[in-house]
């Protein structure tokens, strides 16, 4: 009997052992109430049957008091810390924009061809009234540059003021003078001529350009508008330098007259001796140009520099008022 009785446990615990290795188990947690429970939660075990081998075990529910389970709790709590990052923002784009730099006063004014207009006088314009200084600003062409003269002739013939100085050329661009003339004069205003002149190495003058102003002792300035960039000398058969083979020069061109006086063609040798000559009455219609068509004999032996002079004088003091000339070459006849 004994021995039958162990043998049994056995065997109740061999199916207990295959039930549990063979059935899935799925657990839910019921809220209070639910099933007839009215008191605590309680967690109820389905067990789903499984097939082991050829038989069947039949499913069951297991329910379990929820106080014999022990509820989780924390060891620790877990702060956590938000950080606030900062906003990002878009980088400005940087727009490289080409700053207009102001170019510095220079005393080289550009032209389209400085030659045409040797000395041009920008201030004072003819007939101004002055009170001392005068501030005078000429533009000379690097073709007339070189030795240098400013003169301020009083209407007795006086000379107020005078400086000699050297300038040099720029190809391509006038050179610019600015001279503040200081004069004293006895009247309380007086008729003058200022001037300016320029000189070959040779000493022979090479243009002059002069303006009548009226000087006063006391009193205000009444500028007038300077001279024009139009020149007053046009030719049309010779060139600076040209070589002229023959007995005499001809020359056409045009020129516009200063004052009614005549013009004066002169040919001048490199010492300073006249080769020739011929005098143009220009007409009443001042401001205008006049036409030029007129042939000058010459004789020399051998090619010889000299310079075209043209020339008027003032017509209201003693002296020129207007000079401009033309280096060439002049040879016998082949």
């Amino acid at each position: 009997m004994i021995v039958f009785l162990k043998k049994y446990i056995n065997l109740r615990f061999w199916i207990l052992a295959f039930l549990l290795v063979g059935c899935s188990a799925t657990f839910k947690i019921l809220p209070a109430g639910s099933s007839g429970q009215t008191s605590s939660n309680i967690i109820t075990a389905s067990i789903t049957s499984t097939n082991i081998g050829k038989n069947t075990i039949p499913s069951s529910d297991l329910t379990l008091p929820a106080a014999r389970l022990k509820t989780a709790q924390p060891s620790q709590t877990l702060a956590l810390t938000v950080t606030s990052f900062p906003t990002l923002t878009s980088t400005p784009t940087i727009v490289f924009e080409p700053t207009q730099i102001q170019a510095p006063a220079n005393s080289k004014t550009p032209t389209v061809d400085p030659g045409q207009v040797p000395l041009q006088l920008l201030s004072p314009g003819p007939n101004s009234k002055v009170v001392s200084p005068i501030e005078l600003i000429v533009h000379i062409s690097p073709k007339f540059a070189g030795s240098t003269r400013i003169e301020l002739i009083g209407e007795f013939g006086e000379e107020l003021y005078r400086k000699t100085f050297r300038t040099f050329p720029n190809i391509g661009y006038y050179t610019r003078v600015d001279e503040n003339i200081s004069y004293e004069i006895k009247t309380a205003s007086e008729l003058a001529r200022l001037q300016i002149s320029t000189f070959d190495k040779f000493g022979r003058i090479q243009a002059i350009n002069s303006v009548h102003l009226l000087l006063q002792k006391v009193g205000e300035n009444e500028i007038t508008a300077g001279e024009s960039s139009q020149p007053r000398l046009l030719l049309d058969s010779l060139n600076d330098g040209e070589n002229i083979n023959s007995e005499s020069l001809d020359i056409k061109g045009s020129y516009l007259p200063i004052n009614e006086h005549p013009l004066i063609l002169e040919l001048i040798n490199e010492s300073g001796v006249v080769l020739g000559s011929k005098l143009i009455q220009v007409n009443n219609n001042v401001g205008e140009y006049q036409p030029i068509s007129i042939s000058i004999p010459y004789s020399v032996h051998e090619e010889t520099g000299i310079r075209l002079v043209f020339h008027q004088s003032d017509d209201v003091m003693d002296g020129l008022m207007y000079l401009q000339s033309l280096p060439l070459v002049l040879g016998p006849k082949q």
